[in-house]
């Protein structure tokens, strides 16, 4: 294989990076904990898309200009956690403290978000991730369940979100999660201390309870 070297300077101090594409086009940075600035790195001169999880609204901007209020922060309830891009590069999801996540789709410009989900989450989001079809997403909540969600048939005008698999698997939040190559397991690593094997297809569980813990899981 041969190694590929991509140099990306940000001006901005005050950003942070969430996450970079697999195919290295794109950089997901963090500013003011909620605002996403999504960068090309292969042109340079591009202003960055930006996904503001917090949108403001004319009453709430009349009252943020006043200068006791200048920076409008008494608003902020969707602080951005991590972030994903989907295998494709073509979606990013970003997850927040609050249970919201949000998902942009760079074809077709949709924003999707938790809002959109036919049954709420009721939990804060502790771990996602795309799997391989880059139609489904795996989350995990701070209620020990692990769910799968079917996003929006880019040709439907639907921004509907459906939970096509959910199973209670740990007794606290799971804090990694990561999908098979071919999409038919999940692995997810909680703060119990165990590690969940999910066989989709079967819906049949592994359960293990490793001796130390675990700092990485990936798939192969």
């Amino acid at each position: 294989k041969t190694a590929t070297q991509v140099c990306f300077s940000v001006q901005d101090l005050r950003t942070t990076l969430l996450a970079i594409s697999p195919d290295l086009t794109k950089v997901a940075l963090l500013r003011n904990k909620s605002m996403i600035l999504i960068h090309s790195t292969i042109a340079d001169d591009e202003e960055p898309d930006e996904l503001n999880l917090n949108p403001v609204s004319s009453s709430q901007e009349s009252e943020a200009s006043s200068p006791e209020k200048d920076d409008g922060s008494q608003f902020e309830t969707n602080i951005a956690k991590f972030a994903s891009f989907s295998p494709d590069s073509t979606r990013l999801l970003v997850s927040c403290n609050s249970g919201f996540f949000a998902l942009i789709d760079f074809k077709t410009e949709y924003e999707t978000s938790s809002e959109d989900l036919i049954e709420p989450l009721g939990s804060d989001i502790t771990a996602a991730c795309f799997l391989p079809d880059n139609r489904h997403i795996a989350l995990g909540t701070s209620d020990g369940i692990v769910r799968v969600l079917k996003l929006p048939v880019r040709t439907d005008r639907t921004t509907q979100i459906e939970t096509v698999r959910h199973q209670k698997l740990h007794s606290d939040a799971p804090h990694i999660l990561v999908s098979s190559s071919d999409g038919g397991r999940l692995a997810s690593y909680s703060n119990d201390g165990s590690i969940c094997i999910w066989y989709l297809k079967a819906d049949s569980i592994v359960m293990v309870y490793p001796n130390r813990p675990i700092t990485n899981v990936e798939s192969n």
